[in-house]
């Protein structure tokens, strides 16, 4: 007669912040990466109570990349955390990092930006600002050097304090920079389109916030509905002028860039002919 035995558990090692790895799962994976690192990355990103999980490591070994099931990973998550609590409520939170609130920023489906640590969420848009937005990003794309300049729509975050994130409609900003990077500090020249929803934040907060980068030489607000432009454009002695230059016909002149963006490419398409066939 068969006597059957418990399973004996693995032995564990302790990683510290409740991730637990076992020896065994260990000892497999060395030989592609540094192990250890990865299971402290992990431990440093995870507090609470203990749940079971099977988890991939991702390792570097040599410069390649290698995915290693760690089915024996013990992780400590919490329970029910702060931002947990926020979103079962229907609350948004706030005294939120730029960094706590990328983090929390991938668990959301809708867009959202930070100002002075409270998440806000992103208004939807006509077509109109997509059309407009997509001109202005196109023409800076066929006038610059991509080797010295970036273009970005949209979707790139400026840092414009500790604790403001803003999401520009178009930005330019130095060519380089970390791939992995989700934010930059380093806008040259910064582009919202006008909406009745944002007007008050792009004429009031969010210019200050712009204005307040040490790199950025233009702040261009474009009206959606009628050809109308403000540029503010930074003083030869560093400060910046109170009132806006309005412009509704020529270009807009970008020193900084050494280019300038035309009315009627930005407008292109994107204001429907009215009743005589003139926009």
């Amino acid at each position: 007669m068969m006597i059957s035995q418990s399973p004996v558990a693995p032995e564990m090692k302790d990683f510290g912040s409740g991730v637990r790895v076992s020896t065994m799962v260990m000892d497999r994976v060395r030989s592609f990466g540094n192990f250890d690192a990865v299971a402290r990355a992990k431990a440093d990103r995870v507090q609470g109570g203990w749940k079971m999980a099977g988890a991939k490591a991702r390792l570097w070994p040599s410069g390649r990349f290698k995915d290693v099931l760690a089915s024996c990973v013990q992780i400590r998550r919490p329970r029910v955390s702060i931002l947990t609590k926020t979103e079962t409520s229907g609350a948004l939170p706030t005294d939120l990092t730029s960094e706590a609130f990328f983090d929390w920023l991938e668990r959301q489906d809708r867009r959202f930006e930070l100002v002075e640590g409270s998440a806000r969420m992103l208004p939807y848009v006509k077509r109109a600002h997509s059309v407009i937005a997509g001109n202005v990003a196109f023409a800076l794309q066929t006038q610059l050097d991509r080797a010295s300049h970036r273009v970005h729509q949209g979707d790139f975050a400026i840092e414009t304090g500790p604790t403001s994130i803003r999401y520009a409609d178009v930005l330019v900003e130095p060519a380089g920079g970390r791939k992995g990077d989700r934010k930059t500090r380093s806008a040259i020249v910064v582009v919202e389109v006008l909406s009745d929803s944002t007007a008050p934040d792009d004429f009031g907060p969010k210019r200050h916030e712009y204005q307040s980068l040490e790199r950025l030489e233009s702040y261009i607000v474009i009206d959606q509905d009628i050809r109308r432009i403000w540029q503010w454009e930074r003083l030869q002695d560093g400060t910046w002028p109170q009132q806006a230059r309005i412009i509704e016909a020529g270009s807009v002149e970008l020193p900084s860039l050494k280019c300038s963006l035309a009315l009627d490419d930005i407008y292109f398409d994107a204001i429907d002919a009215g009743p005589s066939g003139e926009n």
